[in-house]
């Protein structure tokens, strides 16, 4: 057996590392997955190479089961709850020009709040002068401040006859302390 054959016999049974895990990079055969992962940065192998060199460093083997998973139960699910009462609250925020951390932030407790009495009003606009990483509210160069935002905002808690009001605003480093 030649020294190249040794080689490749070596590779294909070392323990940790599956034969498909060995990927053919630039001419050269891979021994290492971490070297094979290396590669994958660089985009010098496929989608299913970078996978199984992804999977190689894994010790922990997975666990492939013949039988197709099992669906969630009905009661499990969450239904969106865009009735009635959540198209008439957001109906009046427009009429009021009044926006909310529910809706600018993408909550996905929007139809629970909004139909359960309680709202999470921004005022100030509804630009953030920050870029927060973890928000989801926008930001931008806001708008100028409204002055008749109290009163749309007195409005329409009267109107929607909120029993639990949170008023919040949105960073306005433009805005003198």
């Amino acid at each position: 057996m030649s020294d190249s054959e040794a080689s490749n016999d070596d590779r294909a049974s070392t323990p940790g590392v599956s034969p498909e895990a060995v990927a053919r990079v630039g001419g050269a055969q891979q021994q290492s997955p971490h070297a094979a992962t290396a590669s994958a940065r660089d985009g010098s192998l496929s989608r299913g190479q970078r996978a199984a060199a992804k999977t190689a460093r894994n010790p922990i083997p997975v666990a492939v089961s013949a039988e197709p998973p099992q669906r969630k139960p009905a009661w499990i699910r969450v239904r969106a709850g865009l009735g009635p009462e959540v198209a008439r609250v957001k109906r009046l925020l427009r009429e009021q020009r009044l926006h909310t951390v529910c809706e600018e932030a993408s909550c996905p407790n929007l139809s629970e709040c909004f139909s359960g009495g309680t709202a999470t009003f921004m005022i100030m606009g509804s630009l953030c002068t920050r870029r927060c990483p973890f928000c989801d509210v926008a930001h931008g160069r806001p708008d100028p401040l409204d002055p008749a935002e109290p009163a749309h905002l007195a409005a329409a808690v009267q109107r929607l006859a909120l029993r639990y009001v949170v008023i919040t605003s949105v960073d306005r480093d433009d805005l003198d302390d």
